[in-house]
């Protein structure tokens, strides 16, 4: 699943995502999600797990940590791609 995040300010560095661009896999009722990321191009390469939290209008969400140094990250406001491998729901 691909995913497009935006960072708010250079301060934060947290990235946010569209509350659209999930709604076709997480429910509407979901408040947590934790996505995973492949570190390496390497198919048996490790994961990393980031946490997003539900805004409460419901439309955004936020990360809850910085991504690692070796997930780019865009310029303010210039979204970038990422593909996901999974999501898990809490």
């Amino acid at each position: 699943m691909k995913i497009k995040h935006v960072l708010a300010s250079r301060k934060d560095k947290k990235a946010t995502i569209l509350h659209s661009q999930l709604s076709k896999v997480v429910n509407s009722n979901v408040k947590r999600i934790i996505l995973h990321y492949k570190l390496s191009t390497d198919d048996n390469g490790p994961l990393y797990g980031i946490g997003y939290h539900r805004s409460r209008n419901g439309k955004t969400w936020y990360a809850e940590s910085t991504f690692p140094k070796n997930l780019d990250m865009p310029d303010v406001s210039k979204p970038i791609i990422h593909d996901v491998q999974f999501i898990t729901v809490n």
